[in-house]
């Protein structure tokens, strides 16, 4: 006789990919802030980054990660007041970070000149520009912002044990495609609120 996991157990699962995922999910969503937005996919009107790549060196691919830093962190310095930060995929902050460009000061990553960096998982497939379009292959659009403020509910996780569902050798009625009889299915929610302060801009670097 097979023993069920209990609902605890599930909610504690689904809790804890949920907390691993999460920051993946907010980064997705903090990209689609930095492409231009006229009210038809997501609600609101806004400006895309301002793309400060070198016309020169879009053929190429883009700039070197660590021109590229530096071609945001002078553009932020004179067209934002206040601390902003840095966004790449991780891609690009393991190889600033090869470079020593960027560092951990306690938990936090950042520049050499202390401007925070944020190396996401989520800001990469997809990794796009301002304009929507994604990156060439090699390549990937680093991004500047202001100050990033987050606010976040989360909602209670659910365990449903499906009781009456049919096999797929069996299908009734209540038959669902991918749940057998006696599954114990998890659901983890949020709700989050993203604003950035004004200021966008972009620049895309080279990866090889």
């Amino acid at each position: 006789m097979c023993k069920l996991a209990s609902e605890d157990e599930v909610k504690a699962g689904v809790d804890l990919a949920y907390d691993a995922a999460e920051s993946r999910v907010v980064e997705r969503g903090l990209i689609a802030l930095m492409e231009e937005n006229d009210g038809s996919v997501l609600p609101g009107e806004w400006d895309g980054a301002v793309d400060i790549t070198p016309s020169g060196a879009v053929a190429g691919g883009g700039v070197d990660p660590h021109v590229g830093l530096a071609l945001l962190e002078s553009h932020m310095g004179v067209n934002y007041a206040g601390k902003g930060i840095i966004h790449g995929t991780r891609s690009v902050a393991t190889m600033l970070a090869h470079l020593g460009a960027v560092e951990f000061e306690g938990s936090t990553l950042q520049t050499k000149l202390r401007t925070p960096f944020a190396a996401g998982a989520g800001y990469d497939l997809p990794n796009v520009g301002p304009d929507g379009v994604d990156a060439p292959e090699g390549s990937k659009w680093m991004y500047a912002t202001g100050k990033v403020v987050i606010k976040r509910l989360r909602l209670p996780s659910h365990a449903v044990l499906n009781v009456y569902g049919q096999s797929a050798d069996n299908l009734g009625p209540n038959y669902v495609p991918g749940l057998e009889p006696n599954d114990m299915v998890g659901l983890a929610e949020g709700v989050y609120l993203v604003v950035v302060d004004c200021y966008k801009a972009a620049v895309l670097v080279k990866l090889y």
